[in-house]
């Protein structure tokens, strides 16, 4: 079976494998055409039967290197052999298949343009002089020791074997040309799909530094202001003005804290410094231990916050990641709700593998304009809580490409007025393992 599926891998194009790689297995198929008609003419036309012994061994020895480059990637080590070999072949093809007046030079201008495509660019110049040096040298065999030529059995075999090799030699170039273009096409593709995403991380780390130059900038000139007026007037202040003083700076402290937070987990996961290592987990501790952070700033809007998750439920997941997104999502609850609202964390068993958690809130919700770009760096989504919070966007972000490494997925149902709900899906216990 398996020797079944690399016979199928060698005639399927794998982008995977370098250009230069490609190009020169396109050769050998080619190669292989070339030797398997070379054969053919050999044994119906030629004068002796060495050039078609000489056609099959190179066939045999073509296939064994191309079922290599494409099984095992070896393709390196065989580039200039080949080419060298190839040369020999003709060689001998020539001297037993009626010199110059046979069609043997054809084959050789073959083999030269696939030299020229498939070798390293400051070694073309060389198989220019070796091929011009080859030509010269059979040529001069057949000057001083005409003798050594084995001619054709008639001129008919002559004539139709010069045919029969123009035909399919010229066939072949054709077949080198269209390779060639087909790979190039596949390569000039690649680039302009790289192209493209490098414009998308160039709009990504634009906003970025628009997050950074913004959002850091607010919070600091609070703290700012008000160590300021605490480090200068403290001693005229009242107790109830320093009491609000404290507060803002509790309040700018705290969104300096999970900006730059978010900011520190963004920049370790796009340099992928970030480990993945699942475990089995209660859901309700890990996220009761989590809202621990978030319960603050719900109380101080007044918002109830229920889990309603049965106490046995178990999930299988990066515990740091897993309490990276309840942490995000239930602060976006906290920011876009009002005073006396409602946040209600549930997660339910979909299927034998799957999880799915929702955070749902009593909010202000959301557009579907701002829905379909909620996880876009390059678009500004992040606005004001209820209570003028600020907010990036840049904490979906994480959510999505956390989950995303759980092999699950993000998604929001929401209405204007009517409150948001975020859905996320992870799998649920591994078949074995300690449950934390």
């Amino acid at each position: 079976m398996k020797f079944k599926e690399n016979l199928y891998n060698m005639f399927t194009e794998d982008v995977s494998i370098p250009l230069e790689h490609r190009l020169f297995l396109s050769a050998i198929l080619i190669g292989l055409l070339i030797s398997a008609f070379g054969s053919i003419m050999a044994v119906f036309l030629a004068g002796s039967v060495i050039p078609s012994i000489v056609s099959v061994i190179m066939s045999l020895v073509l296939f064994a290197i191309y079922y290599l480059g494409r099984t095992k990637g070896i393709v390196k080590p065989f580039i200039i052999p080949v080419i060298l070999a190839s040369f020999i072949g003709v060689f001998t093809i020539w001297i037993f298949g009626g010199g110059m007046k046979g069609p043997n030079l054809m084959p050789a201008f073959a083999i030269l343009i696939l030299s020229l495509i498939v070798v390293p660019e400051k070694r073309k110049k060389y198989f220019i002089l070796l091929f011009i040096t080859f030509v010269i040298f059979v040529y001069l065999i057949q000057y001083y020791k005409p003798d050594l030529i084995v001619n054709y059995p008639s001129e008919t075999s002559l004539w139709i074997d010069s045919l029969a090799t123009t035909i399919y030699t010229s066939f072949c170039i054709y077949l080198i040309i269209i390779f060639f273009h087909r790979h190039y096409t596949i390569e000039r593709l690649k680039a302009e799909a790289n192209e493209i995403q490098l414009v998308q991380l160039n709009a990504e780390k634009d906003k970025l530094f628009s997050i950074i130059a913004h959002d850091l900038r607010s919070p600091f000139n609070v703290l700012l202001g008000y160590t300021e007026i605490l480090s200068k007037e403290s001693s005229e202040m009242s107790p109830e003005e320093i009491q609000d003083a404290t507060s803002m700076l509790n309040v700018s402290a705290e969104k300096l804290y999970e900006l730059i937070g978010n900011l520190l987990e963004w920049s370790k996961m796009q340099r992928g410094l970030i480990s993945f290592s699942p475990i089995s987990f209660l859901l309700v501790p890990a996220i009761s231990e989590t809202l621990l952070l978030v319960i603050e700033a719900a109380r101080i809007k007044v918002i109830g916050i229920e889990v309603d998750i049965a106490p046995d439920l178990v999930a299988y997941a990066d515990k740091k990641m897993f309490e990276t997104i309840i942490r995000n999502l239930a602060n976006n609850a906290v920011k876009f709700t009002p005073k006396s609202g409602r946040i209600t964390i549930s997660a339910r068993t979909v299927s034998k593998t799957q999880l799915e958690i929702s955070v749902k809130d009593t909010g202000i919700g959301m557009s579907k304009h701002l829905i379909s770009n909620l996880f876009r760096l390059d678009i500004k989504t992040g606005r004001e809580g209820t209570a003028g919070e600020s907010s990036t966007g840049l904490g979906l972000i994480i959510c999505r490409d956390f989950i995303q490494r759980h092999n699950g997925k993000l998604w929001v149902e929401s209405e204007e007025g009517k409150g948001s709900t975020f859905f996320f899906n992870i799998p649920v216990e591994a078949e074995s393992g300690q449950i934390v």
